[in-house]
């Protein structure tokens, strides 16, 4: 039992009654889509000049309210001038 009932935390908890380090490199998490995605598509574009490269795995947020819109996508390959993703699956 977590926290001996005292916390709740649910399913997505990190606690620690102690010192925690986290190491690894700061990276880029956001970006706006410079053009619609659609089902099918395996290119994108976004913002240029991020940190991203092949193999990143990202999500495809929905713009309407049913969450089931959203896609994970797995880059194969970001261009770093233009901001184009290509994709290595459909979306």
């Amino acid at each position: 039992m977590f926290g001996q009932g005292t916390v709740e935390g649910g399913n997505k908890v990190l606690a620690t009654s102690g010192l925690v380090s986290m190491y690894g490199a700061i990276r880029s998490r956001w970006t706006r889509l410079f053009n619609s995605v659609y089902k099918g598509n395996t290119t994108i574009t976004v913002e240029p000049f991020m940190d991203w490269r092949q193999g990143d795995y990202i999500f495809i947020a929905a713009n309407t309210l049913n969450w089931k819109h959203s896609e994970f996508a797995t880059i194969k390959s970001y261009n770093n001038l233009t901001g184009e993703i290509v994709l290595q699956e459909a979306v």
